[in-house]
This record gives C-alpha cells, sequence and structure tokens, in this order.
C-alpha cells in the first residue's frame, strides 16, 4: 500500500517537472477513449430535419402559436438563405458544418437585398434560439452564432395617431350596423387598453366582466396575463355590444363576423384600413393595430402617468420600449426646460 503511494507521488512530481505532459502509458488510455468516443458519435442531422425536430420541441413546451408561426418562418427564410448563397452542406449532410461565417455571409447577404435592419435581427433572433436548442441536443458544441450580435438599428418609436386622427377613426364605422358597431368596439379597446392586436382577437366573452369594469388579458406575448380596467366610454360600448348586438352563438370569442367565426388579425388589419381610407387618416399617418398601441403609450406618458404602472397596462416585459417614449413625450422636458435660466 505505501509502496504504491510511494510510486503515485513520484508520479506527480514527474509530471510537474514535465510540465504536465501525459507519459506514454495515459497516453495510451487516452487514446482508447478518444477511440470509444469516436463510436458513440450521433448520426448526422440536415439543417432541415433539425428544424422539424425544433418546431415538435416548441409544440411539446407550449409556445403560442404565434411564436412558432414565427420560428417555422424565420428559419425557412434562413434555408433559402443559404441555398441562395449556395451553403449546401449543413443543408444537405449535417447541420454541423455550419458555421459562423456562413452566419455572417447571410446577414450580408440580406443587407445587400436590401431587407430592413428590424427583419434581419428577427431572423437573427430565430436562427440564435434554434442553435441553442441544437447545442442542448449536442448538434454542437457551442453555437456558431454565439458571437454574433444583433445588427444595431435606430429605435423609432413609430407612427401613432394625434387626437383629431384617432377621433376620426372611432367616429368612422356605422354604428346602426353590426360591422359597425363591432368596428367601434374593437378600435375604442385598441385605444383604450393599449393591447396588442393578438390579445384582442383572443378575448373571450368571460374575459370582460362588467360589473367590476375590468378587461382580462389571458393570451399574452409573454404568457402572463394581465387585468387592466375599462374607460367609462369602452365598458358602455362592450356593454351594448354584449348584452344587445352580439347575440349567441357556438363560439365564446368577444368579436365575432356577421357569420358568427370569431374575427382574425387580418380581418381587424383590414378594417382600420377600410376606415383610415374613408376618413382620409391613411394620407397622414400609417394606420394599424399597433399604431392604437402606440399611441396609449404616447398619451399616458405625456398625461404623466407612472412609467411602471403603463408597463402593467401594456405587458412589457422590460422598460426599453417604454424609455424611449419618455424621452419623446415625457412632460417634465417641457416643464424643466426654463429651471436654471437666469
Amino acid at each position: 500500500m505505501r509502496q504504491n503511494a510511494s510510486n503515485l507521488n513520484s508520479q506527480s512530481k514527474s509530471r510537474r517537472k514535465n510540465g504536465m505532459k501525459l507519459d506514454d502509458k495515459a497516453l495510451e488510455a487516452v487514446k482508447k477513449f478518444d477511440i470509444n468516443k469516436e463510436g458513440m458519435k450521433r448520426k448526422s442531422v440536415t439543417f432541415n430535419e433539425a428544424a422539424d425536430d425544433f418546431m415538435d420541441y416548441c409544440d411539446l413546451k407550449g409556445l403560442r402559436e404565434d411564436t412558432k408561426i414565427y420560428y417555422k418562418k424565420e428559419l425557412k427564410q434562413i434555408r433559402y438563405h443559404l441555398m441562395d448563397l449556395n451553403i449546401t452542406e449543413p443543408l444537405s449532410k449535417d447541420m454541423s458544418h455550419l458555421t459562423e461565417k456562413h452566419i455572417y455571409d447571410t446577414l450580408r447577404f440580406m443587407q445587400e437585398k436590401g431587407y430592413k435592419v428590424s427583419t434581419i435581427n428577427s431572423r437573427l433572433v430565430a436562427l440564435k434560439s434554434f442553435l441553442n436548442w441544437a447545442v442542448d441536443r449536442q448538434y454542437f458544441n457551442q453555437s456558431p452564432a454565439y458571437n454574433i450580435k444583433k445588427l444595431r438599428q435606430r429605435h423609432d418609436v413609430g407612427p401613432t395617431f394625434n387626437k383629431t386622427q384617432l377621433r376620426k377613426l372611432l367616429s368612422a364605422p356605422d354604428m346602426h350596423s353590426f360591422p359597425g358597431f363591432r368596428d367601434t368596439c374593437v378600435m375604442t379597446l385598441l385605444a383604450d387598453t393599449g393591447c396588442r392586436v393578438s390579445e384582442l382577437v383572443a378575448l373571450k366573452l368571460n374575459d370582460i366582466d362588467l360589473s367590476e369594469s375590468l378587461v382580462m388579458f389571458n393570451e399574452t406575448k409573454n404568457g402572463m396575463p394581465r387585468t387592466i380596467p375599462l374607460t367609462n366610454r369602452l365598458k358602455k360600448l362592450l356593454g351594448i355590444w354584449i348584452n344587445d348586438i352580439r347575440g349567441h352563438c357556438d363560439n365564446h370569442a368577444l368579436f365575432i363576423t356577421v357569420d358568427n367565426s370569431p374575427i382574425n388579425v387580418r380581418t381587424v388589419q383590414e378594417q382600420i384600413k377600410f376606415h383610415s381610407r374613408k376618413t382620409g387618416v391613411e394620407n397622414e399617418v400609417n394606420a394599424s393595430p399597433h399604431a392604437f398601441r402606440r399611441t396609449f403609450a404616447k398619451n399616458k406618458i405625456a398625461a404623466g402617468v407612472n412609467i411602471f404602472v403603463v408597463q402593467k397596462y401594456m405587458g412589457h416585459s422590460s422598460l426599453d420600449m417604454l424609455k424611449r417614449y419618455v424621452l419623446i413625450y415625457g412632460p417634465d422636458l417641457k416643464e424643466s426646460i426654463e429651471e436654471g435660466i437666469e
């Protein structure tokens, strides 16, 4: 026993003198391990096969339908770009052939084709998520996109409505018709809650509590439900819509079409465009569901509402976006400009 310990001590001293290099016996053991490890290598998986597996993973994880559509669309576009650049090995042989250079070439290709920075960054975010999953599956030791940063872009707030434009839009629909009253409710809900259009079309009848003057958004972008108080005008409109106009049908969607189908995002977008053309607002600003959301944030910030309260209203996971509104529309900027002036 003492002899073994003595031998081990002498081996340790020998290694230290050798600069920590392994002796022949140790190198042989490592070589055998490497041979065994080679035998355990996974079978080849192409980019397309891995993308299909990734979408199955997204299903099992319970991601929102919009998120799954986003990943599927962006990864499909990435595949097209790789094909355009004749980067075929990750597509036809094994996705582990995808390199950092391939990704940079793809980003450069999109820039040269005139893609918006926001589109390129969105595509890169989807690819990064996919490759991080691939690392977990041991397709890569490290993601080839690990060191790649999003492109810098101007952080514009985007189109918003002024008070006159908003008033024109809200008064545009024919309140004496089924779709007209519905459109008034839809646009008022967008204007008075700052919700996303996807959140609006997902609303059910039981998400509206008229007795407590509340609306509950259950299907949100970040998966966190939130409750928002109803304004007086929105409460009156929804009360009439639910009790007197909507009627009974087989589905529980809050907003429906004339044939009793739930409205979808496309319907809301098209109706807002229709009313913006009719009122001439389209000639002044790009009217969209998200323009209502931006306008809500702008008006709340300009009115001096606490930024954390606005964050709760809008369901932002961080304050980054709202900080832009504060810089542009914060009332304290105007109020303090004369301070310190002799």
